[in-house]
């Protein structure tokens, strides 16, 4: 429906794979540090924008099409 809010209570995208890669965003749910620092306190609108933006940069750092590989595992090779 178009013009309806969420008001459900929003979990955290936590998967306990909590690594940091070369960018500093966890390789697990996305999310920078200060966002996984202040998940608890954060309204669950700024929460839904939060996973959202955490989603998008998993998606775009996952899979380099040309090559086929995760870029995710580049990244933690390096740790």
């Amino acid at each position: 429906m178009t013009g309806r809010v969420d008001r459900s209570p929003v979990a955290s995208p936590c998967t306990r794979i909590c690594t940091l890669d070369a960018d500093d965003l966890c390789i697990g749910c996305g999310r920078t540090l200060d966002e996984i620092g202040a998940w608890s306190t954060m309204p669950d609108a700024v929460k839904r924008t939060t996973l959202a933006t955490a989603r998008r940069r998993l998606a775009e750092s996952r899979v380099q099409p040309s090559r086929g590989i995760s870029a995710s595992s580049i990244s933690v090779a390096r740790l």
